[in-house]
């Protein structure tokens, strides 16, 4: 399907990011039971919530990093509060534990909010407004957040998700802020 907008930089990254398509539903979904297996519990059930993702485009837009034919990485990004708010969510990065500290989670996240802020331009005419990313307290990514897509934390939930504090992180853009 869509190898669209993302082709200039494909060249310089580890790996290949692209659009999801429904034929990626497997390999994400195998993914997910790697990265979060706490999450859905079931291979049945992790393919059906990412099916359900998936079925949400242009709502929820997944992307996935291939190297040598083999899903490595994927990301989902959300519009929250329709698409005129400009405010989009980092719902899910995982990578392969052996494809870690490589780079992909960098590149997947760059690639991921061009397209997706691509498509805001696009369908609407405005720029983004804000990044919100929700993680646990103790995910060292916050890190990664902080210096990929400029988001701080604002926020605590205690005893959010299985049992563990979650962080809420944003980035909020300016009017005419074209980052």
């Amino acid at each position: 399907m869509a190898k669209s907008r993302m082709a200039s930089s494909i060249a310089k990254s580890p790996c290949e990011i692209r659009l999801a398509t429904p034929d990626d539903l497997p390999g994400v979904a195998a993914l997910a039971q790697v990265c979060f297996p706490q999450d859905n519990g079931t291979a049945e059930l992790t393919e059906l919530w990412h099916r359900s993702g998936m079925a949400a485009y242009p709502k929820t837009q997944y992307f996935v990093a291939v190297r040598e034919g083999c899903i490595i990485g994927y990301c989902s990004w959300s519009f929250i509060g329709g698409f005129h708010s400009g405010v989009i969510e980092l719902e899910q990065l995982g990578v392969h534990p052996d494809h870690r500290n490589q780079g992909v989670a960098t590149v997947m996240m760059k690639e991921g909010l061009t397209a997706v802020r691509a498509f805001l331009r696009e369908k609407t005419g405005r720029e983004l407004h804000a990044i919100k990313v929700d993680t646990a307290t103790d995910n060292t990514a916050q890190a990664m957040y902080r210096r990929v897509l400029g988001t701080e934390v604002e926020a605590t939930l205690k005893d959010f998700l299985f049992g563990n504090d979650e962080v809420i992180m944003l980035k909020r853009f300016s009017i005419g802020d074209k980052e």
